[in-house]
């Protein structure tokens, strides 16, 4: 099974569970565990964990993730990595996505939110913009044998978790809305990846001293 058929598949599947995540989001069927994991979490006003936490609020803005990747594609297009636009065009998509979803199905955000924004809490567009940019970065590296697969996957997994966190930890999101978040990021992942498979590459072969680099930092 090549990895276009493969990207395509795990798409769809990401895309069905996130589906079935805004289905149970939007009937309300998820509020009572919301409500319980939401309890169990502590959302500090104050000290080293919430300082931490707005940090990461700030950092991991899908805005800023969305500028961030531009910069990550144009090094990896100098770098005549195959592919490189796809870590954009990933960021791009998920932006986009999220702020539909946001419109389409507005929820209102937990008690301890005190932004501007407050029936806009499905899906976390933070987790969802670190996940899609974290593993389409991991999969364009893995693919051309800069970084190892497992190693790159931990990363972008730890990546999502943290922002993730942080979401919950400052009381910004309910934990359903991470989690559509994390899912949505996924689908659009391998749904960009799918489609460049057949598009033109950047180019025929990565340099060696790009790759000999990298995989010895690692």
């Amino acid at each position: 099974m090549n990895n276009r058929v493969t990207d395509t598949a795990a798409a769809l599947g990401y895309g069905v569970l996130f589906c079935g995540v805004a289905a149970t989001v939007s009937s309300r069927r998820s509020q009572r565990l919301d409500d319980a994991v939401r309890r169990l979490q502590d959302h500090p006003r104050r000290g080293v964990r919430h300082a931490i936490a707005e940090g990461i609020k700030v950092a991991a803005k899908p805005e800023v993730q969305l500028r961030v990747a531009a910069i990550v594609t144009l090094f990896l297009h100098r770098a005549r990595v195959r592919n490189a636009g796809v870590v954009v065009s990933s960021a791009l998509a998920v932006v986009a996505m999220q702020k539909y979803c946001k419109r389409w199905m507005p929820r209102r955000r937990p008690p301890g939110y005190r932004g501007d924004q407050p029936m806009q809490s499905f899906p976390s567009g933070h987790t969802a913009t670190a996940a899609a940019f974290a593993f389409t970065l991991a999969r364009v590296l893995d693919r051309e044998g800069i970084t190892r697969p497992a190693r790159s996957a931990a990363i972008a997994l730890l990546a999502t978790a943290v922002v993730g966190e942080s979401r919950l930890v400052l009381d910004d999101h309910w934990p359903m809305d991470v989690l559509g978040g994390a899912l949505l990021g996924g689908a659009v992942t391998h749904g960009t990846l799918a489609i460049a498979k057949g598009a033109p590459c950047w180019s025929r072969a990565t340099p060696r001293g790009l790759r000999h680099r990298v995989t010895t930092r690692a």
